[in-house]
């Protein structure tokens, strides 16, 4: 692990510890833990993606699939695994708290990958809409189950992305 990777690790784990207590809103701490996965996202540190998730995590797809959270590390690295460049962003679209300690979100999620195919970069776009079921742990809001309404995989057209260093 690189020391930059080290550190965000370090400062994910203070972050998550310090949500339910920091006077958030439950919708403000579940959007930052969005955040917080879309930042590992951009790091490809997969690690940090899956710290949002519950232990007991599945997600579906919309065909009924499930996966849980071991293969969603398998999908995850595997997919980051070819990426040079990544962005991710997620957008609570919706918000129902079910009382204190429960929640659920419709999201959007855009995940930018790009990757190199005979050395030109390649941009490909991998969009889901979902309904996610949060809890609140003594850790703070962690994903718990996610139902994905539908995606869509585009590689959108125009000039090849620039590489950020």
């Amino acid at each position: 692990m690189t020391s930059r990777r080290a550190a965000w690790a370090v400062g994910l784990m203070l972050l998550l510890a310090g949500t339910a207590r920091a006077g958030m809103t439950s919708r403000q701490a579940i959007e930052r833990a969005y955040a917080t996965q879309a930042e590992a996202a951009s790091l490809r540190f997969v690690p940090g993606m899956l710290s949002i998730r519950t232990p007991d995590f599945q997600a579906f797809d919309p065909d009924g699939h499930a996966v849980d959270l071991a293969g969603e590390r398998q999908q995850y690295q595997r997919l980051l695994e070819q990426a040079v460049q990544v962005t991710d962003a997620v957008h609570v679209l919706a918000f129902r708290p079910m009382g204190a300690e429960r929640a659920f979100c419709q999201a959007q999620e855009t995940l930018d990958l790009v990757q190199l195919t005979d050395c030109t970069p390649v941009l490909q776009r991998f969009t889901a809409l979902s309904v996610d079921e949060w809890v609140l742990t003594p850790r703070g809001w962690k994903l718990r189950r996610s139902r994905v309404l539908n995606q869509t995989l585009t590689k959108p057209g125009g000039p090849p992305p620039q590489i950020k260093p």
